[in-house]
């Protein structure tokens, strides 16, 4: 895998990152720290997430976060990183930069089926979570801030959510079905 950058104004590549120290396995998702610092890029086929110096594309640190780290957000009030564990069955949460696994939260009760969370959403103000767990036909709704859980039912193979920039309403692309 790689990570490309482009120049908005001219949709030209400016940037191209090869990570081949730490083989970058199917980075799958990117993302950001508020101070725009630092690249967070999971590696799904692996246990690893990636941190990468924005400017330069050098690796600052590999950390272990679970199985199948599918996507990555920060939380906006505290800048902690938020990491589903498509092969763990839980959400980690890192400190800010992403150094260490800080909280870990199941996306399912003991002995129930594995949920599979995958492309999560995380509210303005960094107090909920919303996982889709394809394994299932519901999403895992979290109050981080407690910490609780609801799972409402969603549709077929859930694969993707986003959230209203007021909290107030989650949504969820449902794959199979052919709904949101």
């Amino acid at each position: 895998s790689s990570i490309t950058a482009y120049d908005t104004a001219t949709w030209e590549m400016s940037k191209k990152f090869f990570a081949p120290s730490v083989n970058l396995n199917n980075a799958h998702n990117f993302w950001g720290d508020k101070d725009g610092k630092y690249i967070y890029a999971n590696n799904w086929f692996s246990n690893k997430m990636t941190v990468l110096d924005r400017e330069t594309g050098a690796v600052l640190r590999n950390v272990e976060v679970g199985p199948s780290p599918s996507h990555v957000l920060t939380r906006p009030n505290n800048d902690n990183l938020i990491i589903p564990n498509n092969g763990g069955n839980r959400i980690v949460e890192l400190d800010p930069g992403g150094h260490k696994v800080i909280k870990s939260y199941l996306t399912q009760a003991p002995g129930q089926d594995p949920a599979f969370p995958h492309a999560h959403w995380v509210s303005y103000d960094g107090k909920y979570v919303v996982t889709p767990n394809s394994n299932e036909s519901q999403v895992s709704i979290f109050d981080l801030d407690v910490p609780t859980m609801v799972k409402p039912q969603s549709g077929g193979f859930p694969v993707a959510s986003s959230m209203t920039n007021d909290g107030k309403r989650s949504y969820t692309s449902n794959l199979l079905d052919h709904t949101v």
